[in-house]
């Protein structure tokens, strides 16, 4: 694996990537929220769950879509195309 930091080589290994809000320029203009920032996310219904430390993506190659670890969209019951609801400040 080679990063911003150096290389490492590994026999075995994983990467759990940080929970991110993709948006496109335009996107984040209307929700008032610039690249880097950090957001988060609640989830309705069943198994109401809010979700802290979302660092926000802008790029015109974005659309909108929140990127979570499938163990915690799991716990919160959470599928692709749920809705969930953008909150201020970074839930802690």
């Amino acid at each position: 694996m080679i990063g911003a930091y150096g290389s490492i080589v590994l026999d075995e290994g994983l990467i759990v990537a940080a929970r991110h809000l993709h948006l496109s320029a335009e996107q984040a203009g209307i929700y008032k929220l610039s690249d880097g920032e950090t957001v988060c996310l609640e989830k309705k219904g069943e198994r109401p769950t809010s979700f802290g430390g979302f660092a926000v993506r802008v790029s015109d190659r974005f659309d909108m879509e929140a990127h979570i670890d499938t163990d915690e969209a799991n716990a919160a019951a959470i599928k692709n195309g749920d809705l969930l609801r953008l909150c201020r400040g970074d839930g802690k």
